[in-house]
């Protein structure tokens, strides 16, 4: 038989937000359930160094995670390593289930899910992840200043994030599977015109190029899907 357990506020999620979430609860007297989800700690865990978080000039993603899941049960948080699968909202107490067959009722429900990258799930890409691999311009992009830089894709978020990475790389080279971008106009055009970013139409990413000692990014392998 399904363990049933109720709580007054129920956390999805373990990122920042999520043990931040918990901390507040705890403190309000709320007895917070935090569920961890797929990807405890969110995708600070896939990150290297962190130099944006007040009170550290530098601290490693991982450890950040790890100290912050700490806090939150030090103040009294319930941390369930579990995955929600479905949340009914219809009626109160809210009921979530989770995968372990655990059925969760709650007064309240905080959605601190985030946001999980788009891979491109090549073996190489996995292989330097943290090491030049990265889905955050915003959070890494400032470790290549200088560096050549490329992204793949041809949506807002690539065109965004390659205008971004344009004030720290010395060049960027946009990677696109078609000769049209799926991006707004306004966004197409400043990237277009930016003296810094090269684009390269009917391309795919096939390998990413890196040596071991020390571990990094060298290169990319590409092919144009037109010609082969």
């Amino acid at each position: 038989m399904a363990e049933t357990r109720h709580t007054k506020t129920l956390i999805i999620g373990s990122g920042p937000a999520g043990y931040t979430a918990g901390v507040y609860a705890a403190r309000a007297m709320l007895e917070p359930v935090l569920v961890q989800g797929i990807e405890p700690g969110g995708q600070l865990t896939t990150t290297t160094e962190v130099e944006n978080w007040p009170g550290d000039t530098e601290v490693q993603g991982p450890d950040l995670m790890v100290r912050m899941e700490a806090h939150a049960k030090a103040m009294g948080c319930d941390i369930v390593s579990d995955i929600i699968t479905h949340l009914d909202t219809e009626s109160r107490p809210f009921k979530a289930t989770g995968d372990s067959g655990t059925i969760y009722t709650a007064d309240s429900v905080i959605m601190a899910t985030g946001a999980r990258a788009k891979w491109l799930g090549i073996e190489s890409e996995e292989a330097f992840k943290g090491f030049g691999v990265s889905a955050c311009a915003t959070c890494d992009g400032f470790f290549y200043r200088g560096e050549e830089i490329v992204v793949i894709g041809g949506g807002n978020t690539a065109v965004e994030e390659a205008l971004f990475l344009t004030n720290f790389a010395s060049k960027v080279t946009l990677i696109h599977r078609r000769d049209e971008l799926r991006a707004e106009k306004i966004l197409e055009n400043r990237l277009l015109k930016h003296p810094k970013i090269e684009t390269l139409w009917f391309h795919e990413l096939q390998e990413v190029l890196g040596n071991d000692t020390p571990k990094g990014v060298t290169g990319v392998r590409v092919k144009n899907n037109q010609t082969g």
